[in-house]
């Protein structure tokens, strides 16, 4: 009886240990199935590593560009020390064209950082209209076209472009600060907001002119008892306001001393709001008077330069406009009153509205429009280009250079 519980013992041990060695086995395989599953993420499907996002993968699992051959360097690569003729002409502060023919401007020191990371050298050539600039690429004679060129479908079908390089917009120009006519003066006294003003500023002084009069009244006898003393009390509010002081009404009570002291700093405010008012309004006429649309340009004389983004759009909303050969000639135009207004690139005119007081750019943008740089057809130059591009945007350099041209 004693020996039955050892055996009983005997035959339940090594039962348990296989059931243990069993349990074990299967954690260390589900452990060993999740250690090659995690590697197997890491690694990629290829297992060799994978090109970044955007780069297809080439024969090994290297990035395309960085395998022996590959085209799209060597094209880029056999640029380097080979000289770009650039076409470019005044259109500032894009391009400014210096008296001894050097370039300069935003769109010039773009395309020197893009020729310094091509290695080419650039040999400039100066014209004077988009026509003769788009004609330099179309024919050839230039590698390169920069200036603030729109791209459009119609010079998508002659040349090709790089991408968008500055989002712009057509604006309006006008001269707001032209001087009235008599008549025109004299009827902006009538105007809501100055007749508002004038009626709170006559409440202002009815009620300040009856509060000194009933302060002063009964010891004051500069201050009738009677219905004339408000009237005296108005002449006492505005002499006051107004810091005049002619001395004919003063008050003599301590009160009214107390309430003359808080007129005159009442006054002093008041009389800079109102002026300032004025001011603000008469202001706001005359930019809220100017066209801000298109549709409000139909029956305004508009100057644009020929050839253009600005002269297509005109042309296809049937808004009669007078074309000139030349920026200069159409901010003239505008200038001199001989135009309403004109329509054109929205930085350029801010640019020009920035130098000469009398002008000034209004509402918002007509259109959307995206420079970029023109390219003969087929041109092998333009990936180059492209990719050149798309470093200086990426490394945040395109973003410092607009910074310095045209601010935050």
């Amino acid at each position: 009886m004693s020996d039955e519980p050892t055996s009983v013992r005997r035959r339940s041990g090594p039962g348990g240990e296989r059931r243990r060695g069993a349990a074990a086995r299967l954690v260390a395989a589900v452990v060993a199935a999740v250690v090659l599953a995690v590697v197997v993420l890491a690694a990629g499907p290829s297992g060799a590593g994978t090109a970044p996002p955007g780069e297809p993968a080439a024969p090994g699992g290297a990035p395309a560009e960085d395998q022996p051959g590959a085209p799209a360097d060597d094209a880029c690569s056999a640029l380097t020390g080979e000289t770009l003729v650039v076409a470019v002409k005044d259109a500032q502060p894009f391009v400014f064209v210096e008296p001894d023919g050097e370039p300069s401007g935003f769109s010039i020191e773009l395309w020197q950082l893009i020729a310094g990371r091509l290695g080419v050298e650039t040999d400039y050539v100066v014209v004077d209209t988009v026509p003769q600039l788009l004609d330099e690429v179309a024919a050839g004679r230039a590698d390169v076209a920069n200036a603030a060129i729109s791209i459009t479908a119609d010079r998508h079908q002659r040349m090709d472009f790089t991408t968008p390089t500055f989002t712009s917009g057509l604006r309006v120009l006008v001269s707001p600060q032209d001087d009235p006519t008599f008549g025109e003066g004299f009827g902006r006294l009538f105007e809501t907001y100055l007749v508002w003003a004038a009626l709170a500023f006559v409440g202002l002084v009815v009620v300040a002119g009856t509060i000194v009069w009933l302060i002063e009244r009964r010891r004051n006898p500069e201050f009738h008892h009677g219905i004339a003393g408000i009237g005296e009390g108005m002449w006492w509010a505005v002499v006051t306001m107004f810091t005049v002081g002619y001395g004919d009404r003063v008050a003599r009570t301590p009160w009214g001393r107390l309430f003359s002291a808080l007129w005159i700093l009442v006054g002093i405010v008041l009389v800079a709001q109102f002026t300032a008012t004025i001011t603000a309004g008469l202001t706001v006429d005359e930019l809220t008077a100017a066209p801000t649309s298109l549709d409000a340009l139909a029956d305004d004389r508009v100057v644009t330069v020929r050839d253009t983004a600005a002269a297509a759009l005109l042309d296809q909303r049937n808004i009669p406009s007078v074309l000139v050969g030349s920026v200069d000639e159409m901010v003239d135009e505008v200038a001199e009153g001989r135009a309403d207004a004109a329509v054109y690139d929205g930085p350029i005119l801010e640019h020009r509205a920035t130098l000469d007081r009398r002008l000034a750019v209004v509402g918002e943008p007509l259109s959307l429009d995206y420079y970029g740089m023109a390219v003969p057809t087929g041109s092998d130059r333009l990936e180059c280009i492209d990719r050149a591009l798309a470093e200086v945007v990426e490394d945040g350099t395109w973003q410092r250079l607009h910074d310095s041209w045209f601010g935050i």
